[in-house]
């Protein structure tokens, strides 16, 4: 179980949900005007639901998003971040970025959870990332 860190546990919390965001096929003066737009919003953490790039791109795209903003960055991979390498190489490419990370946190089946709500994240298959049925949610105290 992970804490969700950096985040005040109440109503309030901004957050923003990015998925399926292939950023392989978005060029870098996308990317830099999509950032000004989320830091904007004044938000708390990200939350990314993978299909982030792929295999080649998905670490320095990672990179690229921790270095934009100084927040919590909560993510999960999806079938593409796999292309052009093997499941194994790039789960380890990854679990050692986001160990040498204050702000990456991969959530590889594991839940994360706050004191307003609670999702497990399942990665082994695509097509139940984050199904509905995992989220559970409070009323806040």
């Amino acid at each position: 179980m992970t804490r969700l860190t950096g985040l005040v546990d109440t109503v309030g919390v901004r957050l923003a949900w990015l998925t399926d965001i292939h950023f392989t096929y978005v060029p870098p003066a996308n990317r830099e005007a999509f950032y000004t737009t989320l830091a904007v919003e004044k938000l708390d953490a990200l939350l990314i639901g993978g299909d982030i790039g792929e295999s080649d791109t998905l670490a320095p795209f990672l990179k690229e998003i921790e270095e934009r903003f100084s927040l919590p960055i909560y993510f999960v991979l999806g079938n593409h971040d796999y292309y052009h390498s093997s499941i194994a190489r790039t789960r380890a490419a990854i679990s050692r970025q986001a160990a040498d990370s204050q702000r990456l946190h991969w959530l590889s089946n594991q839940s994360v959870m706050s004191e307003t709500c609670s999702v497990k994240c399942d990665t082994s298959r695509h097509e139940n990332l984050c199904p509905a049925e995992n989220l559970r949610t409070r009323a806040a105290p």
